[in-house]
C-alpha cells in the first residue's frame, strides 16, 4: 500500500472515530435535557407520569424524579 494511501485511510477512520464520539456524547447531553425537562414537569403537573423507559434513561444518569411509572 502507497504511504499517502494509508495515510488518507488514517485520517479517515480518525475522523469517523471523532465523529461517532461527539454523537453519544450529544446524545448523553439530550437524554439528560430530556430527564431535566421531566423532572420540571414532575413538579409542574400533578398528574404527570414516565414511562418504563424514561425511568431507566434518568435512573441511568443518576436523576431522580419523583413520578409514577405508568405500565400499560
Amino acid at each position: 500500500m502507497e504511504k499517502s494511501a494509508l495515510i488518507k485511510m488514517c485520517l479517515f477512520l480518525l475522523a469517523v472515530t471523532v465523529a461517532f464520539s461527539l454523537i453519544i456524547h450529544g446524545m448523553d447531553k439530550q437524554e439528560i435535557v430530556d430527564c431535566l425537562e421531566w423532572k420540571e414537569q414532575a413538579e409542574q403537573y400533578p398528574n404527570f407520569w414516565l414511562t418504563p423507559s424514561q425511568e431507566s434513561q434518568c435512573d441511568y444518569h443518576k436523576i431522580e424524579i419523583d413520578a409514577p411509572i405508568k405500565i400499560k
